[in-house]
């Protein structure tokens, strides 16, 4: 699997630092070339100015969230931005989380803690254009979720469509 990633360019935005550095090591040793942001804006003007072929982000950040970031990149009309693929990694255990990220435009969801094996998997589907599952749970993970939708995620939700209009 790896020739799918030699040299290929990811994009990662994340506003705690460890899990941008984790990635980051992971996804080079992959073979990706990577780009490493701390919130949507930078990530945003990343995607912007280099091509890239993937972009991993997290939801909840500082500034313009991952569903802003996927809401730009989807509505703008470039084709190169409708099209990137984008995985969201996130800790919200919500019902509905999976469901707001499809919605938004997220190619899957891959929850925290994350996982290198998972990752490797998520990446490679993704990167092949092979089929994924709408959420990827770390191996170690219990499959919890919260009832109803988190006031977390419904405010980055409001937030994310009202910055669409």
């Amino acid at each position: 699997m790896q020739p799918v990633f030699e040299g290929r360019r990811c994009v990662i935005a994340d506003d705690v630092r460890s899990s941008r550095e984790v990635l980051n090591r992971w996804l080079q040793e992959f073979g990706l070339v990577t780009s490493c942001e701390s919130d949507g804006q930078s990530a945003w003007e990343s995607i912007q100015e280099d091509d890239c072929d993937l972009l991993i982000t997290d939801i909840e950040m500082p500034g313009m969230s991952g569903l802003e970031l996927l809401s730009n990149m989807r509505s703008g009309g470039n084709p190169r931005f409708q099209n990137l693929p984008a995985i969201v990694v996130t800790s919200l255990l919500d019902e509905q989380v999976a469901d707001v990220v499809q919605d938004f435009g997220g190619t899957t969801l891959v929850l925290k803690p994350l996982n290198k094996t998972v990752l490797h998997e998520v990446v490679g589907c993704v990167l092949s254009q092979r089929p994924v599952e709408p959420v990827y749970m770390s191996l170690q993970s219990d499959s919890q979720e919260a009832s109803g939708i988190s006031p977390s995620l419904r405010y980055l939700v409001e937030r994310a469509r009202a910055n669409d209009c």
